[in-house]
């Protein structure tokens, strides 16, 4: 298994072109617009990659029986143990790597759960963004500043390049009452991540938000992209409420020390 240089990430772009998930979330590493490594088997003509976001999700495209055995032991003898707190989130983008993920990592105890993810439809979202009530007089949406974005950046400890991100914020008065973020940038796809104060929930303030943080990413040819969790129920009401359609889950393997 090699560490490819930074340089040299877009040799593996014809490995996850197409792939059906977390397009944004891949390609930000792969395009330099956030931290991580990526991993081969060969350094000048890869077929099989590791993608590992710092401190975040993990990503394989291969079939291939020893590449696989060597991410099983980085992850498991090198990223754990050099975790604060230590755990695995790794997607996969074919059954056949699934299935031997389970074989490899049986022993580890860890398992597999889902991840829902969705399709962003241009057309309902148009007609919902046309038909949206106006905010009350007491609140206004406004675009989030480069120093701004760094902040979030810094406090998500994300460490990353916000040159290609936006937000948007709902404000009451000088208080963020709610606020949108591409968190990932790639592949053409911005990552969703949002989040409205307890305090001023049930008011249509995070679709509010949401939907001027979109019509940003079409201004910039970009297409949202949104998923989450099972559990978060909220989160996925409000998908629905602005133009994403559910796809079917995708599986990933998830270890943490204190399952």
């Amino acid at each position: 298994m090699i560490k490819l240089e930074n340089k040299d990430y877009s040799k593996v772009i014809p490995l996850f072109k197409g792939i059906q998930h977390s397009t944004p979330l891949v390609f930000a590493i792969i395009e330099e617009n956030s931290k991580g490594s990526v991993f081969v088997d060969d350094s000048n003509y890869p077929k099989s990659a590791f993608i590992y976001q710092e401190g975040g999700f993990m990503y394989l495209m291969s079939d291939d029986d020893i590449f696989m055995e060597q991410v099983r032991d980085y992850i498991l003898n090198k990223l754990l143990p050099e975790m604060d707190e230590q755990e695995m989130v790794l997607f996969a983008f074919k059954d056949t790597t699934r299935d031997k993920l389970d074989v490899l990592l049986k022993d580890k105890g860890a398992i597999r759960i889902e991840r829902k993810v969705f399709y962003f439809n241009l057309e309902r979202f148009k007609e919902i963004a046309s038909s949206a009530q106006p905010l009350s007089s007491e609140y206004h949406i406004q675009p989030m500043k480069k120093e701004e974005l760094e902040d979030y950046s810094k406090e998500k400890k994300l460490g990353d390049c916000v040159d290609k991100k936006l937000g948007y914020r709902v404000m009451k008065g000088k208080e963020v009452v709610s606020e949108c973020v591409s968190i990932f940038v790639g592949g053409e796809e911005a990552e969703i991540d949002i989040y409205t104060h307890e305090d001023h929930r049930g008011k249509g303030l995070g679709k509010a938000c949401a939907l001027a943080f979109i019509k940003g990413c079409l201004a910039e040819n970009l297409t949202p992209s949104w998923s989450c969790w099972p559990f978060r129920k909220e989160s996925l009401a409000l998908a629905k409420k602005i133009g994403f359609d559910e796809r079917p889950d995708v599986p990933a393997h998830f270890w943490a020390e204190n399952m």
